[in-house]
């Protein structure tokens, strides 16, 4: 038996493993898990290998979950027909933007059949719609939860915003000072400062260094003030913010948010969007809980041979 080790967030140790044993019953893992990710990789176009061990463990993470919930669902007579399967496919394609029929058409191309296919949506749609229906079926939201969401968003209602962007530095960072010195004086020069800080930032996000839309009053009196200092689309100076060099510069202030109170529309919008809002949040927790008391009662272990 292997050493194990957790999967990340899961509780769930997992093996690089050949079988498989939960709840008494022994499963071989190795040709299961291949043909799962064969239909991955087919619907998503993706390219998980068995051979990369951070794929497989993934894989079979998400195998034994599915063949848990799978069970659960058996065990409430749980179940869809042969003849939904085509049905099926078809949402599939649309939802994946694949062409119609091209799933079928594709099995030999990936190493499936038509058996194998109809078995592995079998399993996955029991499993998504089931753990879908459990999960709507335990989530209440309470209208004094909706009425407090709704008094925290008219909170910013009518405050200003930024659209800031920033160049950041850790003071910690070696020759930090330097850094954004030069940073400075390159966006004195005229250089972009997307540019400036793609060359210079830490840790900069996938929108580069726009950090969105920001609350005027959430800034602190300091930055603010360079802010207006310095005026729109132009950057301030250097400042150390907490243990950072930072420059900022906004491109536009606008309201944070514009809803009169007093039309009904409005508010029914606010509310509606709201209820959607906290059911998404609550949703994920208990699908998060579902998964890990699942797994916490069931009985897995790992073994290559």
């Amino acid at each position: 038996m292997y050493s194990c080790f957790f999967y990340q967030s899961s509780g769930l140790a997992i093996e690089n493993s050949a079988l498989a044993i939960i709840n008494g019953k022994y499963l071989i893992l190795k040709n299961d898990i291949q043909e799962k990710i064969n239909f991955i990789n087919m619907i998503s176009k993706t390219n998980i290998n068995y051979n990369n061990k951070a794929d497989r463990d993934k894989i079979i993470y998400e195998y034994i979950l599915t063949y848990l919930i799978n069970l659960e669902a058996k065990s409430r007579n749980y179940d869809i027909q042969d003849s939904d399967i085509p049905e099926i496919i078809k949402n599939l394609e649309h939802a994946n933007n694949i062409k119609d029929g091209d799933i079928e058409k594709n099995l030999k191309q990936y190493n499936l059949d038509k058996k194998t296919l109809y078995k592995l949506i079998k399993q996955e749609y029991i499993a998504n719609t089931f753990k879908h229906g459990i999960i709507i079926s335990t989530v209440k939201i309470s209208q004094a939860e909706i009425e407090n969401e709704i008094n925290n968003i008219l909170l910013k209602n009518g405050k200003l915003a930024l659209d800031l962007y920033e160049i950041s530095i850790p003071t910690s960072e070696s020759n930090a000072k330097e850094k954004i010195d030069n940073a400075y004086e390159e966006l004195k020069k005229g250089y972009s400062f997307d540019d400036v800080a793609k060359k210079y930032s830490s840790n900069l996000g996938p929108n580069g260094s726009k950090m969105g839309w920001v609350l005027q009053e959430v800034l602190g009196y300091s930055v603010l003030n360079a802010i207006n200092t310095a005026g729109l689309y132009n950057p301030t100076n250097v400042l150390t913010v907490g243990d950072a060099y930072k420059i900022y510069m906004a491109k536009e202030v606008k309201p944070a948010l514009q809803i009169n109170i007093n039309n009904p529309q409005q508010m029914e919008q606010l509310k509606q969007f709201v209820n959607q809002k906290l059911m998404f949040e609550k949703s994920y927790a208990a699908e998060e809980q579902y998964t890990q008391n699942l797994i916490k009662a069931s009985s897995i272990e790992f073994y290559d041979n």
